[in-house]
């Protein structure tokens, strides 16, 4: 799973991800550095770290300690509603690549921020994000069940809200306990690094014009068996996205196949980061734990 806060994961995986055959970001014999940066907005907590470094060449293993960047100067704005700078959140630097908020400061729900960068080299990236409503969980309609019966896991949300459209959601699974529990067979392996990632499992974006809104104002969602690599024990986070993550998901999500597109019809990866590439998203989230028994005979 690719956590929606900053994680060195998301990098490494963006990288890999800007190099496949078929993108047209960076041809192989016409490789140009750019910066990457990834930066996470949740609404109600407080700022997160904005973590900043460059593309590798297509032949180089990218890890995010080689190609992090110091000496950039950042900051978080928050804006009115005329789009100005009313609050600046200052990002502090650690010295690998790694910014921290400079003043405890919490993300505001259904407020606009922006991201400014200017690199050691004196060049300038910029990004836009929205932080969406914040929600909870109304009730846990079932929280066990065998899997892949007709039973799924189901959770009733209170709604959202994110200004222009509809809530997009995304589903984040944590397994438990996985020194007691075996995998599932969608995602069983004996390889130790896959196994360590399926420990956290992303799903595909839900839309929430796919389910009816109760009579108590709150929509009920079906959990997908396929975020399921775990029996026993797992922890759900449900996530309202922002539209920089909901475009940077699903355009990796046709990268990673599932389409019917020909190589060279292929988008690119949609990052909204002007000056360079990577992800300023925003979420707001709500948690519930459920329990997967296994089918008999298993």
């Amino acid at each position: 799973m690719i956590r929606l806060r900053y994680s060195t994961s998301l990098l490494m995986f963006f990288i890999g991800i800007l190099t496949l055959p078929g993108c047209e970001f960076y041809p192989q014999d016409e490789y140009e550095e750019q910066y990457v940066v990834e930066a996470y907005l949740t609404a109600g907590e407080t700022i997160d770290d904005v973590l900043l470094s460059t593309t590798a060449p297509f032949e180089e293993e990218y890890k995010f300690e080689d190609f992090a960047v110091s000496g950039a100067e950042i900051a978080i704005f928050e804006l009115n509603d005329e789009g100005n700078r009313a609050r600046t959140i200052p990002m502090v630097d650690q010295g690998n690549g790694v910014y921290k908020a400079g003043m405890d400061v919490t993300a505001r729900p259904l407020h606009d921020y922006e991201l400014e960068v200017i690199t050691p080299e004196h060049d300038t990236l910029r990004a836009f994000t929205t932080v969406p409503d914040t929600f909870s969980v109304a009730r846990v309609v079932r929280d066990e069940t065998v899997f892949q019966s007709d039973e799924q896991i189901e959770v009733d949300l209170t709604l959202s809200k994110y200004p222009g459209r509809q809530n997009i959601y995304i589903f984040s699974t944590l397994a438990l306990d996985t020194e007691n529990y075996p995998m599932t067979p969608l995602y069983d392996t004996e390889d130790e690094e896959d196994r360590e990632i399926a420990k956290q499992i992303r799903s595909n974006i839900v839309t929430e014009g796919n389910y009816d809104i109760n009579d108590d104002k709150t929509i009920t969602l079906t959990y997908p068996w396929l975020a399921v690599a775990w029996f026993g024990p797992n922890r759900v986070t449900v996530y309202a996205i922002d539209d920089n993550t909901y475009d940077f998901f699903r355009s990796q999500d046709i990268q990673l196949g599932g389409n019917t597109q020909a190589p060279g019809q292929i988008e690119n990866v949609i990052t909204h980061i002007e000056g360079g590439t990577g992800l300023f998203g925003a979420s707001a989230g709500a948690s519930f734990d459920f329990y997967v028994r296994m089918p008999e005979g298993f």
